[in-house]
């Protein structure tokens, strides 16, 4: 199916993955960074501005370049809505279980697991496969198993612990992204990700 063509489609069946994230800040990872001066976020809470982020939420694109602490990590081919650990996931639309994984246990267990607990879903629109993948998420427990059906607006957990594996030790955030094959499910890649992938920014229509 053409990108565009599916595009469309999804902009009129898909919903927040977070509640009112439509009234989120919009904001480049390159500015995010000269606005703290550091990649360095386990030194922000407690700084106002950082809780007021935390509280208000946030919005980082689809396609960025993310460069952490002078390593670059390659193009980013999700979102993350950052907001405060705890906040409701829904799903943005119906779907069954493609793939899920949850461990409770926040330490070395979760080495090489860059989304944490997460959740993959898989959609069909006219034929077309579409995957949507739910990062950072707090431990969801046995609640998912591959082939499980998922109702659109379903809430499907809640975005993890910030500054833990849960969320790659970042702040608490959701890593949501759009793909049309496993190979798109990747957080950072190359230029040829963007073929595989399809950016929610565009989907949701923010601006």
């Amino acid at each position: 199916m053409n990108k565009e063509l599916l595009l469309s489609g999804l902009q009129k069946r898909f919903r927040y993955p977070i509640q009112n994230m439509g009234r989120f800040e919009l904001i480049g990872f390159s500015n995010l960074i000269k606005r703290f001066g550091t990649t360095d976020f386990r030194r922000l809470p407690g700084d106002p501005l950082y809780e007021e982020i935390i509280k208000t939420g946030l919005i980082l694109g689809y396609n960025e370049r993310r460069t952490y602490n002078g390593e670059f990590y390659g193009f980013h081919w999700g979102i993350d809505i950052v907001s405060s650990n705890g906040t409701p996931v829904f799903a943005a639309d119906e779907g069954v279980v493609a793939d899920v994984f949850s461990i409770d246990d926040l330490t070395e267990n979760f080495k090489g697991e860059a989304y944490g607990n997460c959740i993959v879903v898989e959609n069909a629109y006219d034929c077309q496969k579409v995957f949507t993948l739910y990062g950072h998420l707090a431990f969801l427990g046995n609640k998912y198993v591959k082939g499980n059906n998922i109702v659109q607006g379903e809430r499907i957990g809640t975005i993890g612990k910030g500054f833990t594996n849960e969320n790659g030790g970042w702040p608490p955030h959701l890593h949501f992204q759009v793909s049309l094959s496993g190979e798109g499910l990747f957080a950072y890649g190359g230029q040829e990700l963007e073929q595989e992938t399809i950016n929610p920014k565009k989907i949701f229509g923010l601006k």
